[in-house]
């Protein structure tokens, strides 16, 4: 039996630096709200063969909260001001959508 993959739901993610050293939020914390690719928008993000990481975010960061920009002010969720996010939040952002996309080892097994 196939068990489908929840990516109907939306989670927020917090990266590493934006924790203190006990694993607890800071107080100005930036959460990204993502959420799982489903089985069609994965097959978009992998048809040339290898994985297109831009699509992938695109389809999956649906959101954000505390993403300031130079000044402090909140940026706009906006396809056009993901450009602004940084490159090494960029790739957290990615796995963790890459991983609420796939199913684990232990779910495969018994599908």
């Amino acid at each position: 039996m196939v068990q489908a993959i929840n990516v109907i739901s939306e989670f927020d993610f917090v990266c590493d630096g934006d924790k203190d050293e006990s694993g607890n939020l800071k107080s100005d914390a930036t959460t990204w709200k993502l959420r799982g690719l489903n089985g069609m928008e994965w097959v978009k993000c992998v048809v040339t063969g290898s994985v297109n990481h831009e699509m992938v975010i695109n389809y999956g960061l649906v959101g954000w909260n505390n993403f300031l920009d130079e000044k402090g002010n909140e940026m706009e969720y906006c396809i056009a001001n993901m450009s602004r996010i940084p490159p090494d939040i960029l790739t957290d952002i990615f796995l963790q959508i890459n991983s609420a996309s796939t199913i684990g080892d232990e779910e495969r097994k018994n599908s």
